[in-house]
């Protein structure tokens, strides 16, 4: 049984498609399936830090206290002003550090992220 040439041009070209139309579907799928790959990802990071997050907050803030107590023992007994000053700098700078702690704090607590 011969075929023509034209009839194997056809069924080359048939062919060909299928197995374009085949691999555009695998490709599909696979961008689809990393897609969802990369939102597990994301909120599997989300749910394992968020504790991480506050207690590594509540930490910080108990550093920064006694840091506080520390420039307050300072202040206390400074005898000349520039300590004073430097004291009291270093009191405040530290106040800070607590509210911006407190802020991760409270976002984590109320989940405000």
């Amino acid at each position: 049984m011969k075929f023509s040439q034209h009839s194997r041009t056809v069924e080359i070209r048939f062919i060909l498609m299928v197995f374009i139309l085949i691999a555009v579907l695998l490709i599909g799928s696979k961008a689809s399936s990393l897609y969802q790959i990369h939102a597990m990802q994301k909120n599997t990071d989300y749910i394992f830090d968020y504790p991480f997050k506050v207690s590594n907050a509540a930490l910080s803030v108990q550093s920064e206290i006694y840091k506080i107590h520390r420039d307050m023992k300072d202040i206390v007994l400074s005898e000349s002003n520039d300590e004073l000053e430097k004291s009291i700098n270093e009191v405040n700078e530290h106040e800070q550090h607590v509210y911006t702690y407190l802020t991760v704090i409270r976002k984590g607590i109320n989940d405000e992220e």
